[in-house]
């Protein structure tokens, strides 16, 4: 999933990345007689001027994230 916030530096993505990922710990879900919490990684990035097509701020947004699960999963990458 990839979620384009206009007008947004990264600073504030990050911050609005945080208060998704504690909405999605917040959730608790039952399967086959089990309570499931549900966790997330999000990796963050900004559109740079030094990108030349829209795949470069996608790359570091999905190398944040692999950064993100590396560090023990369940947080947010910058």
């Amino acid at each position: 999933l990839c979620v384009l916030l206009p007008s947004t530096n990264k600073s504030t993505a990050s911050i609005i990345a945080e208060k998704l990922r504690k909405i999605v710990l917040s959730i608790s879900l039952r399967a086959e007689n089990e309570d499931i919490s549900p966790t997330i990684s999000i990796g963050v990035s900004e559109i740079e001027e030094t990108d030349i097509d829209h795949a470069a701020p996608l790359k570091r947004a999905d190398d944040n994230l692999y950064k993100a699960k590396e560090a023990g999963r369940n947080r947010v990458g910058e």
